[in-house]
């Protein structure tokens, strides 16, 4: 990486590639023979660099990765991955106030069947998809089942570990929902917004003393909450405002 570069998503694009090529052995067909859910080199790239910038979780972040994952879609439109990574970002889009709700998640909704049809085993589809059953249709039951398949699939998945650590909490389950997040952070130890879901569910189960330990004082706890998962700070403010 020590040649010039235009500008920084030329750079970001330039890393992504060399982690897809660095990881090439992952993707080669399962000896099964089976065919991993993407097969287009540049939208594996895509999706990549969409996952860099969801992770960042912040608006212009989430407008990046948006733009990302239509290229994926649009390079390999029978690409279950890029589609359920599409839903996930309209759903963030909607939940952060980018693009109105009612917008957003119909066509979230449009992507992670789309995905599922193509490929009914990618984990985080079904994951996605109950959790826009949990906060939207109030459909618990259905919920609950899509939490179930999306981890049955891939036990070890992080982020469907912690939409089901949100799911839990929505129904009262606060034990249960710091257990399941906490595997989350133990599965992805860097994530920062894992971090901070663990901080708003021990705020919200009366846990002050433990959420100060995976931050620096509430404070900053709160800054970070504000920053990375908006739609969980006016429940965190409020448990803590009646502590």
């Amino acid at each position: 990486f020590d040649r010039e570069v235009q500008d920084e998503f030329d750079l970001q694009r330039e890393i992504a590639a060399h982690v897809a090529g660095a990881l090439a052995l992952e993707f080669l067909p399962p000896p099964d023979g089976t065919t991993p859910s993407t097969r287009d080199p540049e939208a594996r790239e895509a999706i990549l660099l969409a996952r860099h910038h969801l992770n960042r979780r912040n608006p212009d972040g989430l407008l990046k990765a948006l733009a990302c994952c239509r290229e994926a879609v649009s390079r390999d439109p029978e690409d279950a991955e890029a589609h359920a990574c599409l839903a996930e970002v309209r759903v963030l889009c909607a939940a952060y106030g980018l693009v109105p709700p009612e917008r957003a998640l119909p066509d979230a909704r449009a992507e992670v069947i789309r995905a599922l049809t193509l490929d009914p085993t990618v984990p985080d589809g079904h994951s996605i998809l109950a959790s826009i059953r949990d906060r939207y249709d109030w459909d618990r039951e259905e919920a609950a089942s899509g939490f179930e398949r999306g981890l049955g699939l891939d036990p070890n998945g992080a982020l469907g570990r912690h939409l089901r650590a949100q799911f839990l909490s929505h129904i009262g389950r606060h034990d249960e929902a710091i257990r399941v997040i906490r595997e989350a952070r133990r599965l992805s130890p860097l994530s920062l917004v894992i971090r901070s879901e663990e901080s708003c569910l021990r705020i919200l189960r009366h846990e002050v003393g433990h959420a100060i330990l995976l931050g620096d004082g509430l404070d900053a706890i709160l800054d970070i909450i504000a920053d990375v998962l908006p739609e969980r700070l006016y429940e965190t403010a409020y448990a803590l405002a009646i502590e």
